[in-house]
């Protein structure tokens, strides 16, 4: 059986598993300050109880419901244009944080995507080694990437990029330990692999072993929450973030599945002046098979961002994902595919609701893929407005509201952050 770890993983069949959150978005503007460590998916607005200064336990609860509406077009093969309408309730999330001590504490999240199922999606224990260290065991986020550490209520679009639903390396069992320096950030990782999430022992989503790692450094005058978002919001700090990841991971004994090396590679850099918010990510995967085949997908996201007034923001954003030209073999079956390149360009704005929390808030998007879906890396999910597997072009418009409101239950701080 052929370990499926990588981009073809996600074309074979789809997925209609949730994005996860990440555990290094929206970080604070000083490690004193945190409460929820690399877990911080709650509004910057939201008091906080900077840890050491809280007596007792304390609790806070979160939420997001992301409901929307679809319009998409694209050739089925029939020599007809089809055209899908309907409403999609992309996901419904409920966040616990619990801080038990200053140093320990642990985070959980429950959900379901589109297809309604809830379970839970995220569950850790959380251990402060000092102020600025942290240890983390359970399910979590794998962190590579830069459009991928942003929380979803924070993106400038409706949803990731196709790029980056093709190489999302997703959620697994593992143990996490992150450091912040005065301009750095790492976090490394030892799991099971590319989105092997909830998998049991010996099977075959699993690697023998998988090592992550991800490291940035800001410079100018701002900090690391000021990247937190995609958005362009006036009056923040200008500044740039560099970034980088890398993963590799092996397959042999477990399951007897093929012994497979996978590697992965990312190098993204952003630039946020207060209106104006962009970045560019370079990712590339290499897989090596059991039959001696080595495969290079590759892809790249170009996305800006500008505050149009206080409330408002206008985006632009381009993705591609460029597989290897080998045929491959695909979900254990015996018939080889040639994968083709995906390109895709898409628009649109934002509107906060409220002038001081940018998690509540309409987008609105288009988007134009200028390859067919057919045959390309890109998983057919209504939550990139891809509703089947087209052999054309096509165009998504995509409506929705970002409803990410969160409670604090136990001691509050008497100042926000």
């Amino acid at each position: 059986m052929m370990l499926i770890a990588g981009p073809q993983a996600w074309a074979a069949g789809g997925s209609d598993a949730d994005r996860s959150d990440s555990l290094v978005t929206a970080r604070a503007d000083s490690v004193a300050a945190d409460t929820l460590g690399f877990a911080r998916k709650l509004d910057n607005a939201i008091p906080s109880v900077p840890r050491g200064e809280a007596e007792g336990m304390s609790i806070k609860l979160a939420g997001l419901l992301q409901p929307r509406y679809l319009v998409t077009t694209g050739d089925p093969g029939d020599d007809q244009r089809a055209v899908s309408k309907g409403f999609v309730l992309a996901r419904t999330r409920a966040y616990i944080d619990v801080q038990l001590t200053p140093k320990l504490g642990m985070w959980g999240r429950v959900g379901s995507g589109t297809s309604g199922t809830v379970s839970v999606q995220q569950a850790y224990a959380r251990w402060s080694l000092s102020r600025r260290k942290e240890a983390y065991i359970g399910q979590a986020s794998i962190e590579l990437q830069r459009e991928k550490s942003v929380s979803q209520e924070r993106l400038a679009a409706v949803d990731v990029s196709n790029t980056t639903a093709v190489f999302d390396p997703g959620d697994a069992q593992g143990v996490w330990f992150s450091r912040f320096f005065d301009r750095a950030f790492f976090i490394g990782s030892f799991t099971d692999g590319l989105r092997s999430a909830y998998s049991d022992v010996g099977s075959p989503a699993d690697a023998d072993f998988a090592f992550s790692s991800r490291g940035e450094y800001r410079l100018g005058a701002s900090t690391f929450g000021d990247f937190s978002d995609l958005c362009g919001i006036p009056g923040r700090r200008s500044g740039c973030l560099a970034g980088a990841g890398a993963h590799y991971q092996m397959g042999g004994t477990t399951s007897n599945i093929a012994n497979d090396h996978l590697w992965m590679l990312s190098a993204d850099l952003s630039r946020d002046n207060g209106p104006w918010n962009a970045f560019i990510e370079g990712i590339a995967q290499w897989e090596a098979r059991e039959s001696g085949q080595l495969l290079l997908d590759t892809g790249l996201i170009v996305e800006a961002s500008r505050a149009v007034s206080e409330r408002n923001y206008v985006f632009a954003r381009y993705d591609t994902s460029v597989p290897d030209g080998a045929p491959r073999e695909v979900s254990g079956d015996t018939s080889l595919v040639r994968f083709h390149r995906m390109r895709t360009i898409t628009a649109g704005f934002g509107h906060f609701m409220l002038r001081t929390i940018h998690t509540i808030k309409f987008v609105a998007d288009l988007s134009y893929s200028l390859d067919p879906v057919l045959d390309s890396l890109v998983p057919v999910n209504a939550n990139s407005g891809i509703t089947s597997a087209t052999q054309a072009d096509s165009w998504s418009l995509r409506v929705q509201l970002v409803f990410a409101p969160n409670r604090r239950v136990g001691p509050v701080a008497t100042t926000a952050r």
